[in-house]
Parts: structure tokens; sequence; C-alpha cells
């Protein structure tokens, strides 16, 4: 049990660790800060290891995760939504998007 115990609290750690390195990737709202996070994560094993995507999408989700996640400041978030908006983009992540795409196709 104990050697159970101590792989749990070394996940614990670890997870914690991911968090406030995510946190503050995102609320840099800084691409490449965010990318190098991705990618030593990755390394680390908690993402699968292929290409990130293009720039211009990795900080489109930059910016959404900036609106999502509770744990950035407000007024980060906001600039984010911001940003979104002024660019054609919802602020935030359209959870419903999916499935509204699939009522539609079934309507048709």
């Amino acid at each position: 049990m104990n050697g159970n115990r101590k792989r749990k609290q070394k996940k614990e750690k670890m997870f914690d660790q991911w968090k406030r390195e995510r946190d503050e990737a995102v609320a840099s709202l800084d691409v490449e800060k965010f990318k190098a996070f991705c990618l030593k994560w990755q390394e680390k094993g908690a993402y699968a290891k292929k290409p990130l995507p293009p720039d211009n999408i990795v900080e489109i989700s930059m910016y959404k995760m900036a609106c999502e996640i509770t744990t950035i400041p407000e007024d980060i978030a906001l600039k984010a939504a911001k940003w979104l908006v002024e660019r054609g983009y919802i602020a935030g992540i359209d959870w419903n998007a999916k499935e509204d795409e699939q009522k539609e196709e079934h309507a048709e």
C-alpha cells in the first residue's frame, strides 16, 4: 500500500505542477511561452508526441483557454475574450458547437 500511496502523491504533485505551469503559460498570452509549456509536458508524457498545430491555431486555443480556466485572473480572461471577438471568434469554448452541427446535419 505504501508504494501505491507514494505513486499517487507523486502523480498529484506532478498534476499540481502541470496546472501551475499551464496557468502561467496561458495567462502570459504569449504563444512562444505556451508552446514551450506544451512541448515540455509532451516530453514528460502528458501529451501525445505529435507536432503542434500551426501557430495561429495554438494562439487561438490559448486565448480560448484563458477565457475558460477559472484560475486565470479575470482581467486576463477579459482581455482574451476581447481579442477573440475582435477577430470574429466566440469568446471561450462553445461546448455545444459539435452537438449543434450534428443536429443541423440530421435536420437536412
